[in-house]
């Protein structure tokens, strides 16, 4: 097992992560990936899920310990869990700001 560290900011462009970018450099198929969130692959979200994309093409498992992707993958698996998760996440997300316009209106 080889741990990869970095210290600076995850809004930066994974050109402009040193640790990161050894990380991706250094796994070979048939390696797992762990991550604390899928967002820690990029700067967002979906810079993160490119970033899996592109693991996944090579062979590549991830391991994601928090947030809605938590579990471990494969390129079929995320696409498989993370579906109903982004859509629980939507639900969550639709219900707050209902709620808070309701707050808002009274």
């Amino acid at each position: 097992m080889k741990v990869f560290e970095e210290k600076v900011s995850g809004k930066l462009a994974v050109a402009d992560r040193p640790g990161l970018r050894e990380a991706l450099y250094y796994l070979r198929v048939g390696d797992l990936l762990t991550v604390q969130e899928v967002d820690r692959l990029g700067r967002n979200l979906l810079e993160g899920l490119v970033v899996l994309t592109e693991l996944f093409r090579r062979g590549i498992a991830v391991k994601v310990l928090e947030g809605i992707a938590a579990d471990e993958h494969t390129a079929r698996s995320l696409i498989r869990d993370l579906s109903p998760a982004l859509a629980g996440d939507r639900r969550r997300d639709i219900v707050r700001k209902t709620k808070n316009g309701f707050v808002r209106g009274q």
